[in-house]
Order: structure tokens, then C-alpha cells, then sequence
């Protein structure tokens, strides 16, 4: 009788394992033929005497030796930064000097 019993489990189990296969199978698409697209590639770039050449999405540091305007304009943008970071330092200087005798004075009054 446990030889019976033992067997229709494991059938039982088969049965289970099949029949969960069965939901793996693929299904049709729902939206049908797939397009494919092809994405343009830009045309090779002219060598503008540069050590570097743009590419997509790049911009030259040198041109014909000498630095390009984007090099330029972020050479101006740190300089500016800069100018203003010790603007701030001396301001900040400035208000730790006067808070720090004002605190001193009123401590020691």
C-alpha cells in the first residue's frame, strides 16, 4: 500500500511539474512584427589641425597649438570662481573677526 501511495505522489508531482512547464511556453506577440531602426551615423569629421579631434558630443582642447574657446571660456569660468571664492573668504574673515571680539568683549564684561 506505501508503494501505491509513494508513487502517486511522485505522479502526482510529475503531473504538477509538466503542466507548470506548460505556462513557460512562449506566446504570440501582441504587437505583432517588430520594427528595426537604424540610427544614422554623422559623417567623418574634418581634421581642423587639432591634437585632438571632436567627435560626437566632444569638443577640441587644442586648435592648430592653441587653446580652443571652449578651453577659454572655462579658464574664465575658474578664474571668476576663483575671484569669488576669495571675495567670500575675505567676508567671512571679516565677520569672524568682529563676531569674536564682539563674543570676547561681552564675555568678559
Amino acid at each position: 500500500m506505501d508503494a501505491i501511495v509513494k508513487h502517486c505522489r511522485i505522479g502526482i508531482v510529475v503531473l504538477l511539474l509538466a503542466l507548470g512547464g506548460c505556462a513557460q511556453l512562449p506566446q504570440p506577440s501582441v504587437v505583432g512584427e517588430q520594427e528595426s531602426v537604424e540610427i544614422p551615423q554623422p559623417p567623418p569629421a574634418l581634421s581642423n589641425g587639432s591634437i585632438y579631434q571632436a567627435g560626437r558630443g566632444q569638443n577640441p582642447l587644442f586648435v592648430d597649438g592653441q587653446p580652443s574657446d571652449y578651453v577659454k571660456m572655462a579658464m574664465e569660468f575658474c578664474n571668476s570662481f576663483e575671484q569669488e571664492r576669495v571675495r567670500t573668504e575675505s567676508f567671512v574673515n571679516i565677520l569672524h573677526a568682529r563676531f569674536t571680539v564682539d563674543r570676547f568683549v561681552i564675555l568678559h564684561r
